[in-house]
């Protein structure tokens, strides 16, 4: 009950107050809330960048990206996917440091070869770290926080590792691998998602997983990699 967020009173009944003593699941995500609202409001206070409207939806980077294919429109339609640059991290206050990681943009459902107009139903902007061994590795988890980044580093020389660049073969498997680690990581959160629309009354039955099951979803089969960048910490 404590998980799918049912409103019934903590101390209704005996065994149900027993239950949550023996999952502590909501008070320790109240906590961590509560930790990362006073993170992120001294984090406010103390920046030296004004809070706007702006910074809460990303209709700042889609008017900077409209202007500029506006302008270089027959330039992009001729570049194929799968193109790549990179950077190396210049840090900040807000990431000092970032490990060698992949940003990249994947485009849902794959393109056949045999189809000319292919219009994708589902974008996804993707940061992921190299490294196997994730634990306690700065991972940027929302559009915003990665279009920011990359703002930050529009005007950097292009640097990709010269074994990547030269397409060596084990380090281009270490990058599909990261790719496939976070197609992994992708079905659970939303099957967990799903179940508790459910139970809120505001997902149908019939409604999940309606195309196909989320597990069978998010293989590297059924995506195109459209372009990426490999973001280097040194």
């Amino acid at each position: 009950m404590t998980v799918v967020g049912t409103e019934l009173h903590d101390k209704l009944t005996s065994e149900l107050q027993q239950m949550i003593e023996d999952n502590p699941l909501l008070p320790r995500q109240t906590q961590k809330m509560l930790e990362q609202l006073q993170i992120t409001w001294d984090d406010v206070e103390t920046s030296d960048e004004t809070l706007g409207l702006n910074d809460l939806s990303l209709e700042q980077f889609r008017q900077e990206l409209y202007d500029f294919l506006r302008k270089n429109a027959e330039f992009f339609k001729k570049i194929p996917n799968g193109v790549f640059t990179g950077f190396k991290l210049k840090p900040t206050e807000k990431w000092q440091t970032i490990p060698d990681s992949l940003v990249a943009v994947l485009g849902y459902p794959k393109r056949s070869d045999d189809t000319k107009d292919h219009n994708y139903k589902e974008i996804y902007l993707i940061h992921q770290p190299i490294a196997s061994d994730q634990n306690r590795i700065t991972t940027l988890k929302n559009n915003q926080e990665i279009l920011t980044l990359l703002r930050y580093h529009q005007l950097q020389p292009r640097y990709i590792p010269k074994a990547i660049d030269d397409g060596n073969q084990e380090e281009l498997n270490k990058l599909a691998q990261a790719i496939q680690s976070w197609l992994q990581g992708q079905a659970r959160p939303v099957a967990i998602s799903q179940i508790h629309d459910l139970f809120s009354g505001s997902l149908h039955p019939k409604n999940i997983s309606a195309e196909k099951k989320t597990e069978e979803k998010f293989t590297s089969e059924n995506f195109d990699l459209i372009n990426w960048f490999f973001i280097s910490a040194s």
